[in-house]
């Protein structure tokens, strides 16, 4: 990945100079394609752990499109609804590009001021909303569960921070380690479908809007496709007890949703992953199971946590294919 992006940095900022240099490309109408590229750049930085250039694009690009609104506003006297919509969506994007590094930059400066202080995440669970710092810095970030979980996600998603591509697990920066753990702990309990409140038993699931449109709207719900992929997120960071509490009750809610073919395909990939959970080590030592095999055997088959997950999309593939 590094050796793509190494590649693709260059004509990606070639890319932003012409566009920035071309007053049609500059316009609401190129806007969306605009944001992207500034994404895709930020990305690229990240991934070549050039953290803070790629922070001060993602901001240079926020602050590109906050003074296209200004110009936008000056020109017209109606605003456009559709154009609001495209603004909003690029303010979001664009601020969970930067929110991706400065969660964890915030952890290391708050590290540097108490190294003595260790975060038990089960002791805090019934406290208040917000608990910790990442979850006080969603809600400075971003208005809403929807855009709040969108974050958690998406920074989760991110390739410079799965645990899959980590070939020495237990030599990764701790701190990193506890801000994962933080991120999954906010994202059930803006998962959960009970609200942030014990009083407010309403289901917040929503099934006909993406969760970007809630998001933007500054919506409370969540979309269970956003629910699968932090179940998915869940597994490939191998955050057993996330994975075991959440599983049955996505999977029931979307068996009431058959007639989706999206929602079917999610259902078999959660379907198999829970079932090759037990194959993973790290699974099998958290619930004491022991595979009766020989030694040699058992030190030189290991199960990779994304050889499993290339197997479920690929298994899921084949039985939809097989049922149209």
């Amino acid at each position: 990945m590094q050796k793509l992006s190494t590649i693709a940095i260059d004509y990606l900022i070639w890319c932003c100079v012409c566009m920035e240099s071309s007053i049609p490309l500059m316009t609401v109408k190129y806007l969306t394609w605009r944001t992207q590229l500034y994404i895709a750049t930020s990305e690229c930085y990240y991934i070549l752990n050039s953290g803070v250039c790629g922070e001060e694009f993602a901001r240079r690009g926020l602050q590109k499109v906050i003074e296209l609104k200004e110009i936008e506003k000056m020109s017209s006297s109606t605003p456009c609804p559709l154009r609001l919509q495209m603004f909003k969506e690029s303010f979001l994007k664009l601020k969970i590009t930067i929110f991706k590094r400065d969660v964890f930059e915030s952890r290391k400066h708050a590290k540097s001021l108490k190294p003595k202080f260790k975060l038990v995440l089960n002791e805090i669970l019934h406290n208040k909303w917000p608990r910790t710092a990442c979850e006080q810095l969603l809600i400075e970030s971003f208005n809403g569960r929807s855009a709040q979980f969108f974050a958690v996600i998406e920074t989760l998603a991110s390739k410079e921070h799965e645990t899959i591509k980590r070939q020495n697990i237990q030599h990764e920066d701790e701190n990193e380690q506890e801000l994962i753990s933080e991120l999954f702990f906010a994202g059930v309990e803006l998962a959960t479908l009970n609200g942030h409140d014990e009083d407010q038993r309403v289901n917040r699931i929503s099934v006909s809007e993406s969760i970007i449109t809630l998001a933007v709207a500054e919506s409370d719900l969540i979309t269970l496709s956003s629910l699968t992929k932090f179940l998915i997120l869940a597994f490939m960071h191998e955050k057993w007890e996330i994975f075991e509490n959440l599983i049955y009750e996505v999977l029931h809610e979307l068996e009431k949703h058959n007639n989706k073919s999206d929602y079917i395909l999610e259902r078999q990939i959660l379907q198999i992953l829970s079932a090759f959970s037990i194959m993973v080590p790290s699974y099998q030592v958290r619930t004491g199971l022991k595979i009766k095999k020989e030694k040699s055997m058992h030190e030189a088959k290991k199960v990779s946590v994304k050889d499993l997950l290339n197997v479920s999309k690929l298994l899921s593939d084949f039985v939809t294919n097989e049922s149209s």
